[in-house]
């Protein structure tokens, strides 16, 4: 499978998940995960690139490469940089706005009580993380980002049976996201 890049579709990112055949030697869809064809979850600990995200949407809902270049340029995308021929940062998710979702399956957190990110740009509010986007938050960063990628953390109290990170951007301005860690 593969998802979109770079605001056009013509722009890709390969994902791999492990397919499953039915008695009846059909293919059911699959889910999407940040830790693809691995048997176990992502570890607790570790420093990840915002790059394996596998839910990503702006407050408006998904954004659809088919619609007007005006009218994705208000999502979210995952991109690359390099600088004057020399290696940038990497991939990245840039222009992430207010009310922004980032979703990661599936990590052992049960020993995870700290997470950093590493984000640019102009936005400024809280960045709410979450284990399952139907229930509260289990903490929060404070954000006030800069032109140069910065760190920013928090302490977080994630349920005995966490297995699932989601980002919550709110606030103002925009942020490229690069990484983050789990400590």
């Amino acid at each position: 499978m593969h998802r979109q890049t770079n605001r056009h579709c013509y722009s890709r990112q390969g994902c791999a998940e492990k397919i499953y055949f039915k008695p009846d030697g059909s293919i059911p869809q699959v889910e999407m995960t940040s830790n693809g064809l691995s048997d176990k979850p992502l570890a607790g600990k570790g420093e990840y690139g915002a790059y394996i995200a596998c839910n990503l949407m702006s407050g408006k809902g998904a954004g659809s490469y088919t619609n007007k270049k005006e009218d994705f340029a208000l999502h979210p995308c995952f991109t690359q940089q390099e600088e004057d021929g020399e290696k940038g940062p990497g991939t990245y998710i840039a222009d992430i706005s207010d009310k922004t979702v980032i979703g990661y399956k599936y990590f052992n957190l049960q020993n995870t009580t700290y997470i950093s990110l590493k984000v640019r740009g102009t936005g400024k509010g809280k960045m709410f993380i979450k284990n399952n986007l139907k229930e509260e938050p289990v903490g929060y960063i404070n954000i006030v980002a800069e032109n140069e990628y910065k760190m920013f953390h928090s302490k977080v109290r994630l349920p005995a049976n966490a297995n699932m990170i989601f980002f919550i951007f709110e606030g103002s301005g925009k942020l490229d996201f690069q990484k983050f860690i789990l400590q």
